[in-house]
């Protein structure tokens, strides 16, 4: 490393130090509660169609498991689009995008019914798969592409929900 970059190194190191920088996922130290204990009273509602159900089930696997009585809500509304792209000449496609939307609301249980959502928003899974001559391929390749979707977006809802209970304990 030259002589003028280990000055702008210490800095910088200085600086990401003093800006109070701590991983989402960092163990918490003494006193502090971390997100998991948020994550452990969130009860999911079931989500409707296979994909809610794939989307679902991807989400208790990867959230931490209840601790008795939910104090958060959880609701999910999936809609999904499927867009045939690589048309041959005779009209056919060659391959699809799926896109599966989710629309999200985090409730607080202990506040009274009808009061506005502590955390709502709208994730985008978009996955592709070949459309080929054999329909029972073609519906196998599709499934896969749903059942990747749902993983994603339990993985990106999990992202947010632990970034809001971060944010929410510090």
């Amino acid at each position: 490393m030259s002589w003028y970059l280990r000055p702008l190194a210490i800095i910088f190191l200085l600086a990401l130090a003093s800006c109070g920088f701590s991983p989402l996922y960092a163990t918490p130290g003494r006193g502090e509660v971390g997100d998991t204990a948020e994550l452990r009273q969130l009860e999911i509602l079931p989500i409707e169609n296979r994909a809610g159900q794939e989307l679902r089930n991807a989400l208790l696997s990867i959230l931490p498991e209840t601790d008795g009585a939910p104090r958060y809500r959880l609701s999910v509304k999936l809609t999904e689009y499927i867009d045939d792209f690589g048309i041959r000449r005779d009209t056919t496609a060659t391959f699809a995008r799926l896109t599966v939307t989710a629309d999200y609301q985090l409730q607080d249980l202990k506040l009274p019914e009808g009061a506005p959502p502590l955390l709502n928003g709208t994730l985008r899974a978009v996955n592709s798969y070949n459309i080929l001559a054999s329909t029972f391929a073609t519906l196998s390749a599709e499934e896969d592409a749903r059942s990747r979707a749902s993983r994603q977006l339990a993985q990106d809802l999990k992202l947010r929900l632990g970034a809001y209970f971060k944010a929410k304990t510090n």
